[in-house]
């Protein structure tokens, strides 16, 4: 028989046949539980604040914000930016004057106005109304670099004046419509003190088909001098987006005349060959540029030849250059398939962007001679063509302000409002700042008084 262990080795054999009833891995399970515990706590609490947060700043809008509905996202940075602007008061950045947010106190209106850059007037009304012809910014016959020498390819084994465009997709043809886009995407209604304006029950479209204020010519120069009021009204009539499926033809004229203008953006490198293509084809007798080359950066390309070219079958021929005073004159013939025409060009180039004229009699000089060639044109001809560089700003003002002396002249009374609205439900965002739309008054007032000066004599 086997004898029994003694000694060390005894309680070592029997420790060693004794079950593990505890983790292998002591300490390791328990530690991970606290960590998930400690990470969902954390992040319960994060989520908490966050959700307080949210709703902490909703009531102190929806409080700000005279019980009406809460606002859009960028108001809240709007607001923000407002409320820790410099403090005309205590010129420190502080929250201040909280209760002048609450409609009804137009002083406290913020200078930065967001929609389309819109800027404090930089002008007087005695500037604008000064008779005194000042000279502008010179005016050069035709830029060096022609697009034509510079884009376009030429078809050398045949006549070296003809000419092709490469066809493009459509988002290169668009050109600078991505920054008109931007410009637009910021309606009256989403400043700042739009809130403080009485939200309107109608759509944009029956609002601006009904959108009317006949003004007396007492009346209209008593709201030419009403800032306030003007930017008001400015920001309550919206910019509307046409959808491009309800597009038809812009440019209604006075009284309702069909396809009186085209407005449109400045021709780029690659639209030139469908800017020519409209003019032939919708038998345009004016063209009015109302932009230099460049403004900072490029705003409109040089669409025209020195001399003569041949575009997309259209021949293009420069007769004669006239240098105003405040404006170039450029007389072409266009011939295409046998037909001859002419066309005039009214390069105007003393109107900076999103800005307004230094003076106003030198614009309502061109809007006469304008009305003048369009009176003396084929009765065949077809509508006058405006562009700037977006085509909606300086654009909108232009065929606003022609149509409006028209009105005033045949009527003795003046609807901006009603001109503007019809202006919007052809092409979003006409007249494009509350300055501009301001100017068009002081414009409309100076013309008023011009036609009473006139019939007194």
């Amino acid at each position: 028989m086997a004898e029994a262990p003694v000694g060390e080795d005894a309680p070592k054999e029997q420790e060693s046949a004794t079950p593990l009833t505890h983790d292998p891995l002591p300490g390791v399970g328990l530690a991970l539980w606290e960590r998930v515990l400690k990470a969902s706590v954390t992040a319960g609490a994060f989520l908490l604040l966050y959700t307080l947060s949210q709703l902490t700043g909703l009531w102190v809008l929806y409080m700000l914000n005279g019980y009406r509905a809460f606002p859009a996202a960028h108001k809240v940075l709007d607001l923000l930016q407002y409320l820790l602007s410099t403090s005309d008061a205590y010129d420190q950045q502080t929250l201040f004057c909280i209760k002048t947010l609450v409609p009804g106190n137009p002083s406290c209106f913020p200078d930065d106005r967001r929609q389309s850059m819109s800027r404090q007037p930089s002008f007087t009304y005695s500037e604008w109304t000064d008779a005194k012809q000042e000279d502008f910014y010179e005016l050069d016959a035709v830029p060096e670099t022609p697009v034509f020498d510079c884009f376009m390819d030429m078809k050398t084994e045949a006549d070296p004046t003809t000419l092709t465009v490469k066809p493009v997709g459509l988002q290169e043809r668009r050109g600078s419509n991505v920054s008109l886009t931007l410009d637009m995407c910021t309606p009256g209604t989403t400043e700042p003190y739009g809130a403080l304006l009485s939200p309107r029950e109608q759509s944009t479209q029956e609002y601006l088909q009904n959108a009317s204020n006949l003004l007396t010519p007492e009346e209209l120069h008593k709201r030419a001098l009403d800032d306030a009021v003007l930017q008001a009204e400015f920001y309550e009539t919206p910019m509307n987006f046409v959808d491009p499926k309800e597009y038809n033809f812009p440019g209604v004229g006075y009284g309702g005349k069909e396809k009186a203008y085209i407005a449109t953006q400045g021709p780029t490198v690659n639209t030139v060959g469908d800017f020519w293509r409209m003019v032939w084809q919708e038998r345009c007798p004016i063209i009015v540029m109302i932009t230099n080359i460049e403004e900072k950066n490029e705003k409109c390309t040089e669409y025209w030849p020195e001399d003569s070219v041949i575009c997309e079958g259209i021949e293009i021929t420069v007769k004669q250059v006239i240098q105003a005073d405040d404006y170039s004159l450029r007389i072409f013939t266009v011939k295409s398939e046998g037909e001859e025409r002419t066309l005039k060009q009214y390069w105007y180039t003393s109107w900076p962007d999103q800005k307004t004229p230094d003076k106003a009699p030198p614009l309502l000089e061109l809007v006469r001679e304008v009305e003048e060639a369009r009176k003396q044109a084929p009765p065949s001809s077809g509508p006058v063509i405006v562009h700037c560089s977006a085509g909606i700003g300086r654009t909108g003002c232009f065929i606003a302000t022609s149509i409006l002396c028209q009105q005033l002249s045949n009527e003795g009374v003046v609807d901006i409002l009603k001109t503007t609205s019809q202006l919007r439900l052809d092409r979003g965002g006409m007249i494009q700042t509350a300055e501009q739309y301001q100017f068009v008054h002081h414009v409309l007032s100076l013309y008023e008084r011009q036609l009473r000066k006139t019939s007194e004599e």
